[in-house]
């Protein structure tokens, strides 16, 4: 039940990011999803947090501004709300893989920025799992991104170096104890 609390509540943050055209907002759902992963895995943050980055990353290009794509993804932004408001996981989740799968099928004069969109958000959402503590075979299990790759980007954003949120143990345990105990 918390997750699916948590999981509404980004969504709600990304809509209103995406309707105010706002990077910076969505950045932080894409943030505050990644240090939730730390704590549990959860495939409907993952995808959230994909998807933040993925939109995140459109939003931030001029030249995606008046493309038909735009149509579609507002009409499925549109329906996610809908589901919000209606409290419908299922459909919450449906229109978040729509929405991925529609950026990730993106047709444009720059297909190989978009091709590499997916993959490298995976990437940085396994990088960040690992830079948090979270061991690099499980990183890239869950996330579906290639170990080699996983420390690559680490090495060259140096992003282990740059983990402002550390949390002792003993914080984690407490974090874990919530979410399990209630």
């Amino acid at each position: 039940m918390r997750n699916n609390i948590f999981f509404k509540k980004m969504l709600q943050e990304l809509y209103i990011g995406y309707k105010s055209k706002n990077f910076k907002r969505i950045k932080a759902v894409e943030h505050k999803c990644a240090n939730e992963l730390v704590l549990a895995f959860d495939r409907d943050l993952f995808n959230t947090c994909l998807l933040c980055f993925m939109v995140g990353k459109l939003i931030s290009k001029k030249r995606f501004e008046k493309h038909p794509y735009l149509l579609k993804f507002d009409r499925l932004i549109n329906d996610l709300k809908y589901h919000m408001n209606s409290d419908d996981y299922i459909g919450m989740r449906k229109i978040v893989s729509k929405m991925i799968t529609l950026i990730d099928s993106l047709d444009s004069s720059d297909k190989k920025f978009i091709n590499k969109l997916a993959y490298n958000g995976k990437i940085k959402i396994a990088s960040k799992l690992y830079a948090q503590g979270i061991s690099l075979s499980r990183s890239s299990k869950v996330t579906g991104a290639d170990e080699y790759e996983i420390l690559n980007y680490i090495g060259k954003t140096m992003m282990a170096d740059r983990i402002e949120t550390y949390m002792p143990i003993s914080k984690r345990l407490e974090k874990l104890e919530k979410v399990f105990l209630g």
